[in-house]
């Protein structure tokens, strides 16, 4: 039930958040400074551990640039020499040490200061007492810039955590013993390139999960549907919910395209049955199919890209090499900028429903690096 107060203030819609970690003595204004102009115009957060150097000019440039709506972010690092309680290792010693912070934290271009009982940094940054944990697992994407054995740290643990990560650096010897396995560049067009997309899915996340509150403050993911009350069998394409299943996906009435797709022995995984991430790339397969059939690309559609924001899929039966499936594809709930796709598998010969699948899809121009609105062509398509 939506009050008249939900009526008068619409959702609030949060932003994406990107860490930028680089030096703290060093500012790299050639690197530091196109990036935070480029955040601030593209809508969203600058998070930093608060310093200065890189942290500090990555700050004033997004700061300074016109008509922005982030925030700077700063995380901050205890102050030295007010080490924590040995009694209480995770307290600060006194009242009066919990107000101490780092001298030079936080800089001057910081608007909203999140203050830390947690002192490690440098050769200790991947320690449990570094605030690095919380720089790393509150970015939605995490930009490395120059910098020592701190910023190393959070490279690590961005990879521990498995958040998006490119180094933005001339050298990759700019940041101690980076790993081959990280994307690095010092071209500032496929660094925002890197970035366009993750931010712009992280965006649709955050706009559907506000779109979707319910007056009981709960969240519903775009196409997602209330189970019937007592667990029973779905009123929409005749499919029920697996008794172990925490998901449910619903097909819709009318398929808009079907293929068949065999599975092959190379589908087939430890359990000689067909692997849940081979049923992926099935299902991946069938929407390229799917595009083709009306004259488009994944990458060409009426001119705009896709994005996958999200996939749910719901396993129903064991599928065995030598079987081929029918899989079906049709369509969800959708807006201007996207639609969800819902996918049936089917064995071919019984008819037997084997997986519901669920993508999320939302246009991109990869060229001007923002969301797109959905094109003509496709929106004749799904009707």
């Amino acid at each position: 039930m939506t009050s008249r107060l939900d009526e008068s203030f619409p959702a609030c819609v949060p932003l994406p958040i990107v860490g930028v970690m680089g030096s703290s003595i060093h500012a790299h204004e050639e690197l530091a400074a196109p990036l935070g102009a480029w955040l601030a115009a593209h809508e969203t957060h600058l998070l930093t551990g608060g310093g200065g150097g890189v942290m500090e000019a990555v700050c004033r440039a997004f700061c300074r640039t016109p008509g922005r709506r982030g925030s700077s972010i700063g995380v901050i690092p205890f102050a030295e020499g007010s080490a924590p309680d040995s009694d209480s290792p995770l307290l600060p010693a006194s009242p009066a040490d919990a107000s101490k912070s780092r001298p030079g934290y936080p800089n001057r271009w910081i608007e909203i200061a999140v203050y830390t009982h947690l002192p490690y940094r440098g050769e200790r940054g991947t320690d449990p007492l570094s605030r690095n944990h919380i720089n790393v697992l509150t970015a939605d994407v995490v930009v490395a810039l120059p910098g020592a054995t701190g910023t190393a740290s959070e490279v690590i643990l961005a990879r521990r955590y498995g958040r998006p990560l490119i180094a933005f650096v001339r050298d990759r010897a700019e940041i101690p013993a980076l790993a081959e396995d990280v994307r690095a560049t010092g071209d500032f067009d496929e660094l925002t390139r890197f970035i366009g997309p993750h931010i712009e899915r992280r965006r649709e996340e955050l706009r559907s999960r506000a779109e979707g509150r319910r007056g009981d403050g709960a969240a519903m993911s775009p196409g997602e549907t209330q189970p019937p009350p007592d667990g029973t069998a779905s009123s929409a394409g005749g499919t029920r919910p697996a008794r172990n299943s925490r998901i449910r996906i619903d097909f819709p009435a009318r398929a808009l395209f079907d293929t068949e797709v065999p599975v092959r022995i190379g589908d087939i995984n430890y359990g000689n049955h067909l692997g849940h991430d081979a049923l992926v790339s099935i299902f991946h397969e069938a929407r390229v199919r799917f595009f083709r059939a009306f004259g488009m690309e994944e990458a060409n559609v009426g001119g705009a890209g896709i994005l996958l924001t999200d996939l749910e899929v719901s396993y129903r039966a064991q599928v065995f090499y030598g079987q081929a499936l029918r899989i079906e594809i049709a369509a969800g709930d959708s807006s201007s900028r996207g639609c969800d796709l819902v996918y049936r598998a089917s064995d071919r010969e019984t008819g037997k429903l084997v997986a519901l699948a669920r993508t999320g899809l939302l246009f991109y121009d990869y060229s001007a690096g923002r969301v797109a609105t959905m094109p003509e062509v496709f929106r004749r398509v799904i009707g």
